[in-house]
């Protein structure tokens, strides 16, 4: 498994085909979004939310800059560039205990496999949420949105145990798309399409979509801070969303859904691949598309 998360978060120049689709974790893109229009200026359910927005590619960046401070101890401890101690490592520990677990488990590429048998969204909703996001996520748990599922099912498709119900923003297929919004800096990022599947992979499963969500959904603990000063100086634009919102509905994500995130260590040396590094306030889970 140390193998794993080598080929995860090697910063080498020249990886094969295999490793960079299956594996790597660092190069994955994230675009800059910017809203043109919106019904969020009213009261609206999570899964009624309407966005009409432009996706900027050419402003990508890679997934590294988000978790600059994580991904640099998994490298110090899996790559060989410096000799650590395990022991002060968070995210190492968590990276072991959680998605090492994961991987190994054969009934979740087994369980997850079911998607590609399901009869409707609705199914495959359930299955991701059951057997991938609440694995993944830091208290185990889930909700599905249960304004937009049939009544009778209760149950998921892949193991017949109880789904939890509520209001979110998961939707379905095989393919995951990573949205994270800040709050205080009204910044909008998507990531590329990342598949959860593919025959190249070992086991059919894509290790680097999976290490991906699990960064995502565990925002709190590894995203870090960073000042306006140096997200102008890369040119990364704002979206645009909370120019269009009343001061009432404004409120409510400057005060309600703001969360503070640690701020970047000190270092003397920072890995060639780790340039900058981004902070974002709330995370939208993972939309599936």
């Amino acid at each position: 498994m140390t193998d794993v998360f080598q080929l995860c978060f090697s910063q080498s120049t020249s990886l094969d085909k295999k490793t960079l689709r299956c594996y790597n974790v660092t190069n994955r893109l994230f675009s800059n979004v910017q809203i043109e229009n919106t019904n969020s200026t009213s009261s609206a359910y999570f899964s009624d939310a309407f966005l009409k927005y432009t996706i900027e590619s050419e402003e990508s960046i890679n997934l590294s800059w988000f978790w600059c401070d994580g991904i640099e101890e998994i490298v110090e401890n899996y790559c060989g560039e410096k000799t650590s101690n395990e022991s002060r490592y968070q995210v190492v520990k968590l990276l072991r205990q959680c998605v090492q677990k994961f991987i190994l488990d054969e009934c979740n590429s087994k369980h997850l496999g079911k998607v590609k048998e399901a009869k409707s969204e609705a199914e495959i909703q359930a299955i991701l949420a059951h057997h991938l996001f609440s694995k993944l996520a830091p208290t185990g748990k889930y909700v599905i949105d249960g304004r937009c599922t049939p009544i009778d099912l209760q149950k998921c498709p892949a193991c017949k145990e109880d789904l939890d119900y509520g209001d979110t923003s998961i939707a379905s297929d095989n393919k995951v798309r990573i949205i994270m919004y800040n709050c205080e800096q009204d910044r909008l990022y998507i990531s590329e399409d990342m598949y959860l599947f593919d025959t190249l992979c070992d086991h059919g499963l894509n290790v680097g979509t999976i290490v991906s969500i699990w960064l995502a959904l565990n925002f709190e603990i590894f995203q870090n801070e960073i000042n306006e000063d140096d997200l102008a100086a890369i040119a990364l634009k704002k979206s645009s969303f909370q120019e269009k919102l009343p001061d009432t509905v404004l409120s409510v994500y400057k005060r309600q859904m703001y969360r503070n995130l640690p701020t970047k260590r000190k270092q003397t040396e920072q890995p060639p691949v780790l340039l900058w590094v981004s902070e974002f306030s709330n995370l939208i889970m993972p939309e599936v598309s």
